[in-house]
């Protein structure tokens, strides 16, 4: 049955971290674990895909969501699992977000060139030719107005386009409809 469903191509790449956090959150523990084996193993052959990172995201499993900001932390060189966890990172629950969000700022992350572009994409500013304008100011105003309401509400007023701009994307990260 597995390797039929593997055959069969339509949407498995797209939903397959869709699978992952349901059985995540059913508490099947066969899979849990080997998330966790993938996420602590140095010398696995196995890897961690970016559905299986999605997955972790989209559950509501903490522990698994704080190795993966552990990996995150551990990353070093690798540039492309920075990448693929921090674009990813917009894709999750809001609580996975912000927990990720946390590990981002308290290590100072932002430092890399894919944290960066990950944020751009967050917030809908991304250009390749200005990534590097991207930094610890907006990162802290978007973790500032997301945690805290009344922060948000006066940045709406500021005269700065980057404050408003952020304000808005927070209000919206919460309720679109806002």
């Amino acid at each position: 049955e597995k390797r039929d469903y593997i055959r069969f191509d339509y949407g498995f790449d797209s939903f397959f971290s869709c699978l992952y956090a349901a059985e995540i959150d059913r508490g099947n523990q066969a899979v849990i674990g080997a998330l966790k084996d993938l996420i602590l193993s140095e010398n696995n052959t196995s890897y961690l895909d970016r559905q299986m990172i999605l997955g972790i995201l989209r559950s509501d499993h903490e522990e698994l969501q704080e190795l993966l900001g552990k990996l995150l932390v551990a990353a070093r060189l690798k540039e492309g699992l920075r990448h693929a966890i921090c674009e990813s990172m917009a894709q999750g629950t809001p609580e996975a977000f912000l927990r990720m969000l946390k590990v981002v700022e308290e290590h100072d992350l932002i430092r890399f060139s894919s944290v960066k572009r990950a944020v751009s994409a967050w917030i809908g500013i991304f250009n390749e030719n200005s990534v590097d304008r991207v930094n610890e100011k907006l990162l802290r105003l978007m973790g500032q107005c997301l945690r805290d309401d009344a922060f948000c509400k006066d940045q709406l007023a500021a005269n700065d386009a980057v404050a408003v701009n952020t304000a808005l994307w927070a209000l919206g990260f919460r309720e679109a409809g806002d």
